[in-house]
């Protein structure tokens, strides 16, 4: 680490490293506001090697802000479907609307603007504005805070207020000794440092270029920082999914409420007692059928709920209705559901649920 008053050796540093050992990433490659944009809510929650076939398929259906602006949600969802966190698909198109409409199809330049927009917040703003137009600001993600908890040597746990702090006050120094025009390529050294090579398990200190400044590594505590972040609570949930087919289609119903919201599933309803959920399901679902034999079950997670569903076949269904599967949007347990039943490839009947 730099004395006071000295430039930091850190910035050149991270920068010739990351220029040599950078990923061939689709959208460094396509280098442009729109595709770091698109990138960056993506990347939200979500790993790279995940990301790239949906950022690809993206950007060949929505190449500009103004064909995402004038696509239907359903379109941009269906697109979308598989990649989790819906919500920032809608805030996505919404925001390429505003773009669209009202800034003549430009993303604003700096942050505090960008900021403005649906669905891009603190750390969204600083990396398009950084990446896409040079900004000075630092990008704090958890990478950057694991390598920063290491360097400072702070024992601050991860996902803390206290380490995002000190990490964004960390860059904010960095950015000062960097070169012009380097703010992009700075940020994106260090959150690929983290992804790479300061990992949180069996990190590579050999390949890492700031060892020297690193008090984790001078003292021998790589491995124990940064401290432990509390463990998510998980809320089991069971639920029983009723899977109908006819030689034209299966049944599906648009979800409207809670998680998934906009996209499409085989009816389900809260699991229980095998004695009351044939009612309930009756009071669900009327003119739907009735339950019939247990066809398996399968495990989900979504955010903080980890999902048993039993899947039953329904018995009486009429079919009709059905309409072509491209044009509904899937969720990803929808998927589990139909594939486990086998009928993934049917036409689906559209109902509201």
């Amino acid at each position: 680490m730099a004395r006071k008053g000295q430039p930091s050796k850190e910035p050149g540093r991270i920068l010739d490293w990351f220029r040599s050992r950078r990923r061939d990433l689709p959208w460094r490659r396509a280098a442009n506001s729109y595709s770091t944009w698109v990138s960056e809510i993506m990347l939200q929650q979500t790993r790279v090697e995940v990301v790239i076939p949906y950022f690809e398929a993206f950007l060949d259906r929505f190449p500009t802000v103004r064909a995402l602006a004038q696509a239907s949600e359903e379109e941009v969802l269906s697109v979308w479907a598989g990649l989790g966190y819906y919500r920032r698909a809608r805030l996505l198109r919404e925001a390429a609307r505003v773009v669209n409409e009202e800034m003549d199809g430009k993303l604003p330049r700096d942050s505090a603007s960008l900021r403005g927009l649906p669905g891009i917040g603190e750390y969204t703003a600083a990396a398009i504005a950084s990446i896409a137009f040079q900004e000075r600001i630092p990008v704090v993600d958890g990478n950057v805070c694991r390598v920063a908890a290491r360097f400072l040597g702070v024992n601050d746990p991860l996902g803390s207020s206290s380490l995002r702090k000190k990490a964004r006050d960390w860059g904010e120094t960095l950015h000062v000794s960097a070169p012009e025009n380097s703010a992009g390529a700075l940020n994106e050294g260090l959150m690929e440092l983290g992804a790479m090579v300061c990992r949180p398990r069996n990190p590579r200190c050999g390949e890492c270029p700031v060892t020297e400044g690193c008090a984790a590594f001078q003292t021998g505590r790589v491995e124990d920082l940064p401290t432990k972040a509390r463990e998510i609570i998980w809320k089991d949930v069971g639920l029983l999914y009723g899977v109908a087919w006819c030689k034209s289609g299966a049944l599906l119903e648009k979800r409207e409420q809670g998680w998934n919201r906009g996209l499409w599933e085989p009816p389900s309803i809260p699991d229980g007692d095998a004695k009351v959920v044939s009612k309930a399901w009756a009071r669900a679902h009327p003119g739907r059928g009735k339950l019939g034999a247990m066809m398996g079950s399968t495990r989900h997670t979504i955010t903080s709920h980890r999902i048993l569903a039993r899947v039953h076949e329904i018995k009486g269904w009429d079919g009709r209705g059905a309409v072509p599967p491209e044009s509904v949007p899937l969720s990803s347990l929808g998927k589990k559901v139909l594939s486990l039943a086998g009928v993934l490839g049917f036409l689906i009947l559209a109902s509201p649920l």
